[in-house]
């Protein structure tokens, strides 16, 4: 299901420099009562984790990073 929708955003037109980061089985929700959606990061300050500098790279060699952004917005939203 979840590869599905992914491959279905990965190849829509509006989306842009798609990346997986992260790909494994979880076995019950990490983020309950936890939404998807976008947020604009462009507001946010210069001193939050993870994102001064921002570099894909670093996510791709320690996946693990993606689930520290996630606890991050999800405890600061």
């Amino acid at each position: 299901m979840i590869r599905d929708m992914y491959a279905r955003i990965s190849a829509d037109r509006r989306h842009a420099n798609i990346r997986n980061i992260s790909d494994r089985t979880i076995s019950s929700r990490e983020f309950d009562g936890s939404a998807v959606g976008f947020k604009n990061l462009d507001g946010l300050p210069l001193d939050t984790p993870f994102l001064n500098p921002f570099s894909y790279e670093a996510f791709e060699a320690e996946p693990e990073l993606a689930l520290l952004v996630l606890e991050y917005f999800f405890r600061n939203r």
